[in-house]
């Protein structure tokens, strides 16, 4: 069930800190001429005991290693046995087969792990303006990696809890959370997620982001 309102990284924090933790979708977006690339997993880094990383994306993998990571991979067959914590963390929604991939990663899970995922709400402004006005919730994308095919799922609160418990996940809990700062330098950005933020505030269910835990027991 729905718990209280939350900021996504506090959540990230309390389920990953000293675990061992697989970042699956560990490249993100990236350029080849930033120097701020792969931030989500360079902020795992510095709050897990020990992390791994995996993606499609290979040439994001290379890049990875070139810039010093290590234990990033991109064949599941180089991963340990098993983690404490699986993150797939904005990815669920470029995944073709969800169901298959969450039981997959289920079966790397220690005894007591947990996945610990995000995804976009639905119900958020963003999505609802898309839908009203673009006529397009999926939004179909050209990036590398996971985005070369779009995305194909979008999710509510209670379509995610289904779709965890489906994959054999039975102790799941959902949060809505948003984002405590908004992009510099990009001013459409800043309030687009400003108002983002504020729906979620008045109306818990229309929150930009949800956050969830999920444990087989």
């Amino acid at each position: 069930g729905l718990v209280s309102y939350k900021y996504l990284f506090d959540e990230l924090e309390k389920n990953i800190e000293h675990k061992k933790v697989l970042h699956v979708g560990c490249v993100g977006s990236w350029d080849k001429d930033s120097t701020n690339n792969f931030g989500m997993h360079k902020y795992l880094m510095e709050h897990v005991k020990e992390l791994h990383g995996i993606d499609i994306d290979g040439d994001g993998i290379n890049k990875m290693k070139e810039d010093g990571y290590k234990n990033v991979f991109i064949d599941n067959n180089e991963l340990d046995d098993k983690y404490d914590v699986i993150a797939p963390l904005s990815v669920l929604h470029f995944v073709p087969n969800p169901i298959e991939f969450l039981s997959y990663y289920k079966d790397k899970l220690n005894d007591n792990g947990a996945i610990v995922a995000e995804v976009g709400n639905a119900y958020s402004f963003s999505n609802i303006y898309r839908t009203i006005f673009k006529f397009n919730l999926a939004k179909p994308t050209t990036n590398i990696g996971q985005s070369e095919i779009g995305e194909v799922f979008i999710f509510s609160s209670s379509t995610v809890i289904k779709l965890f418990n489906a994959s054999g996940f039975n102790d799941v809990k959902v949060v809505p959370v948003y984002r405590k700062k908004v992009a510099k330098g990009n001013i459409k950005e800043q309030i687009r997620i400003s108002i983002n933020n504020l729906m979620g505030y008045i109306i818990r269910g229309f929150s930009p982001t949800i956050f969830i835990v999920a444990k087989v027991n």
